[in-house]
């Protein structure tokens, strides 16, 4: 779940209002070397939607400013693959 509340960088006076919900499912694995030592894979796919609305004034069509002000909606769907890897060291404080 995110929520987008803001500016595009170059249009301070467009503004954003998002909300988006994912879900997706994940697999992962744990690795332990000496006792010390861990090995982290985990790969998942997402598929979100955002919905919301923007105000102000950009021109979507030129993607540039406008001297006018304009209200859209949006439905946006992203599709998102990834893979995190991670490597682990503990202390010996860690362990008692």
């Amino acid at each position: 779940m995110t929520w987008v509340d803001g500016a595009p960088r170059n249009y301070s006076d467009y503004h954003l209002q998002l909300f988006g919900f994912g879900v997706g499912p994940v697999i992962g694995l744990n690795l332990n070397f000496d006792n010390n030592q861990t090995v982290v894979l985990k790969a998942g796919y997402q598929y979100l939607n955002y919905v919301g609305k923007g105000e102000g004034h950009f021109d979507h069509l030129t993607n540039a400013a406008s001297a006018y002000s304009q209200t859209n909606d949006y439905d946006i769907t992203e599709k998102l693959f990834y893979v995190t890897a991670v490597f682990l060291i503990r202390t010996s404080d860690d362990r008692k």
